[in-house]
């Protein structure tokens, strides 16, 4: 069981209670409270004793998001699971609270600290001439490398990013040049130009693997203009070497921006792409992996994200764009309820995102949309009964179907689905009492009615309820129907005191008006399910009941 990418309150929910307390336990008895150590990238690490054993304990945490986690022990490797994930945890909490206290102390001691008598910084620099400025910069860099680090940082790209792209650009025009007479680029010259620019996406990838960030970046913002160019006058308006290649180009991108390259740079990169999302022809082939993801990574507002999205609401695959930004609201920690107060008429796409969650088993997510789904009252039977039935197919904890439950029953009651109420009676913790609240609700007279209103009695083990209602059955074929679920929970014995009755009543009450054949085949139906010697018990008490009749024939010998 994994619970990656949830905020920590969510994680903490869903642990198992056996595992969360051990782990209070622990840490209430320790008497040193872990050292975390903070690795860059959002990533922590400590180390949790156990007995003999020092393990190591990573947490990549962003925000209140817990992105990933990992341990050493063998209980993780088996469950990805652990009590030593959740002493991490608490451990991590600690050394936040504390990082807090500390930055509010510097926060406040700044405060407090009087201003300088005299005039602003501000003030100085407006009065500086731009000659003064720059030699007072190259005198106080002579002297101090950190400032001659940051200025490289953020100006460098303006030396020389420029030359790379020209170099870049002109080669790239050569190679495009004995295109640009043609009014659309047939298909054979498409896929050869892309195969070309793909190789030059590999060698920005080299680069970036050199830290030659300058050179890779040029070299990206060259071949995304030719991507431009080629989406324009492709003759297929939506072509596979093309998709692949906006692909390829963003995964490179991705590589690049994890990198610590120039401010400038970076905020280049960031408009390329959104230049690339805003075309009509921009089409979202991962919805986990896209250009709407990249920009998020990078600090992009959710809300300019979600206008890009809107920009796409008439192309035929607006769908995908809308998994893509879905995702984002939830990692982003926000529900989708809100989303839908804005947007109502985009909830006709929330079939085809739990369809996409299912596949790639993004169960958490899955039980949001459920939740939603489940609220709206324009879900109609088959797609609920749909839901349902996948839902119970994840087999999760108990913690994850907490909020799903009452749904479940929902609609195992209006669909009459079988499976489901086979389903919740074994694994919902509160079944016994649903069930019995279902018993004192009245029931159709349908076959399907029946057999659940047996179901259920058999399954509560209300004795005297179910001969009552057995013997109001005209059709014996019911009782053969649920006798299998009946031989599950009842001993054969007690299946044969309750049965044997049941059949005298019916005989009598309804001999003449069903054919014997029903009888013949609900013992045999005994017989197969290893009841024999109760089926011929049942029998023999049934003939010695009516000895006046000839028409009760022995089954077991026909």
């Amino acid at each position: 069981m994994e619970l990656k990418n949830s905020t920590i309150d969510a994680f903490e929910a869903f642990v198992p209670e056996r595992i969360l307390l051990e782990a209070e336990q622990r840490w209430d008895a320790q008497n040193e409270i872990p050292l975390v150590q903070s690795m860059g990238k959002s990533l922590y690490r400590t180390i949790i004793p156990d007995g003999g054993q020092e393990l190591e304990v990573e947490l990549v945490v962003k925000g209140n998001t817990l992105r990933r986690y990992t341990c050493d022990c063998h209980q993780f490797k088996e469950d990805k699971l652990c009590t030593h994930i959740v002493l991490g945890l608490f451990a991590y909490r600690h050394f936040a609270e504390i990082q807090k206290a500390r930055k509010k102390a510097k926060q406040e001691a700044r405060r407090q600290m009087k201003p300088a008598a005299g005039p602003s910084f501000q003030q100085i620099i407006d009065v500086m001439s731009i000659d003064e400025l720059r030699l007072f910069i190259r005198q106080q860099a002579q002297k101090n490398r950190q400032l001659q680090h940051e200025l490289k940082l953020t100006f460098a790209h303006k030396i020389s990013s420029e030359d790379e792209f020209s170099k870049y650009d002109q080669l790239l025009y050569q190679l495009f040049k004995p295109t640009t007479a043609m009014t659309h680029i047939t298909k054979r010259k498409c896929d050869e130009l892309c195969g070309v620019l793909t190789q030059l996406i590999d060698q920005s990838r080299d680069f970036t693997a050199l830290e030659k960030w300058r050179e890779a970046g040029a070299l990206l913002t060259a071949v995304y203009r030719k991507i431009r160019y080629l989406i324009l006058k492709a003759v297929e308006e939506v072509h596979p070497a093309l998709l692949a290649l906006q692909k390829h180009w963003y995964l490179a991108t991705e590589a690049l921006l994890e990198k610590p390259i120039p401010p400038l740079l970076r905020e280049e990169i960031i408009r390329n792409i959104i230049e690339v999302i805003s075309s009509v022809h921009y089409q979202v082939i991962d919805p986990a992996r896209n250009g709407y993801r990249l920009l998020y990574t990078q600090q992009v507002p959710i809300q300019e994200i979600t206008d890009l999205v809107q920009l796409h609401n008439s192309q035929v695959h607006f769908r995908s764009h809308l998994h893509a930004l879905w995702l984002l609201y939830i990692l982003d920690g926000l529900t989708l309820r809100e989303y839908f107060l804005t947007y109502p008429n985009h909830r006709i796409h929330l079939k085809s995102f739990v369809q996409y969650l299912q596949d790639q088993e993004l169960f958490l997510v899955l039980q949001q949309v459920a939740l939603l789904l489940y609220e709206d009252a324009h879900t109609d039977h088959a797609f609920r009964e749909q839901l349902t039935w996948g839902l119970m197919m994840i087999n999760s904890e108990s913690s994850f179907y907490q909020p799903l439950w009452l749904h479940f029953w929902s609609t195992v009651k209006n669909n009459k689905m079988l499976p489901g109420l086979f389903w919740l009676l074994e694994h919902d913790p509160e079944a016994q009492s649903q069930a019995r609240s279902w018993l004192n609700v009245p029931m159709n007279q349908d076959d399907t009615s029946r057999r659940i209103r047996a179901i259920l009695l058999i399954w509560l083990e209300e004795q005297t309820a179910l001969a009552e209602w057995l013997i109001q059955l005209e059709d014996l074929r019911l009782i053969r129907q649920v006798l299998s679920f009946w031989h599950q929970h009842w001993e054969p014995e007690a299946i044969e005191q309750l049965l044997t009755p049941v059949i005298i009543q019916h005989l009598e009450q309804y001999a003449g008006t069903q054919p014997i054949k029903y009888l013949h085949d609900l013992y045999n139906t005994m017989i197969h399910l290893g009841m024999r010697r109760q089926a011929e018990n049942s029998e023999e008490a049934v003939k010695t009941h009516f000895a006046h009749r000839s028409s009760i024939q022995n089954p077991t010998n026909s």
